[in-house]
């Protein structure tokens, strides 16, 4: 579930802010390409932010959830850039997008390293810089078709969307496979209690 909310964030939302959104400053709220780094640097200051109080806070229970949630909000908020009309409307999404950012950066990094052998580290680390900068380059061409025929709002509005979309189907299979393991288990440890049962000695018999 981690690495398949990585894959879809990695060729949606990164190329969207990366790109898309500074393409949106200018065609869609007319502004010079000076303007464009703007929502970056507000984006910036909200991970910041986010990552200093985990610093602060120190180690954080539910990361999956809180990962999860990360993923939601900066979905949201790449749709809602696509809907703003005024540059300083904007630099509030970017702010709230870097505040969730900094949940996503720092919530996956802690699973990753919570979850993973110590022996296969690397590898994993590896596979997990390849996903999150090997995507941006592959959606961006992607997203640049779709801004090409309906522009670059609505790819991010589209973007947003399908994220946020993806993470709560993703969300639900993996709850479901988890019940169903619970289910299972459960299964598991009655028909172990029924077997001790049927093998206890009758003492006392004949």
């Amino acid at each position: 579930t981690l690495f398949g909310l990585l894959i879809l964030a990695s060729v949606t939302i990164n190329p969207a802010v990366m790109v898309t959104a500074q393409a949106h400053v200018k065609e869609g709220l007319g502004r010079d390409a000076g303007d464009s780094a703007l929502p970056l640097a507000c984006m910036g200051a909200g991970i910041a932010i986010t990552s200093l109080i985990l610093i602060r806070k120190g180690e954080r229970a539910n990361k999956g959830m809180l990962f999860q949630r990360a993923v939601i909000i900066g979905s949201t908020m790449t749709f809602l850039m696509g809907r703003t009309t005024t540059l300083s409307a904007m630099l509030v999404v970017a702010f709230v997008m870097g505040l969730s950012g900094g949940f996503y950066i720092n919530m996956n990094q802690g699973l990753i390293q919570s979850r993973t052998p110590q022996p296969l580290m690397g590898r994993v680390m590896a596979l997990y810089l390849a996903i999150f900068m090997g995507g941006t380059p592959l959606g961006a061409p992607l997203l640049g078709v779709v801004a090409e025929r309906f522009g670059a709002r609505w790819t991010l509005v589209g973007g947003g969307a399908l994220t946020v979309l993806g993470t709560l189907l993703a969300t639900a299979v993996f709850a479901r496979s988890q019940n169903l393991m619970m289910w299972r288990s459960d299964e598991a440890v009655a028909e172990s209690d029924v077997d001790r049962s049927v093998d206890v000695p009758t003492a006392g018999l004949g």
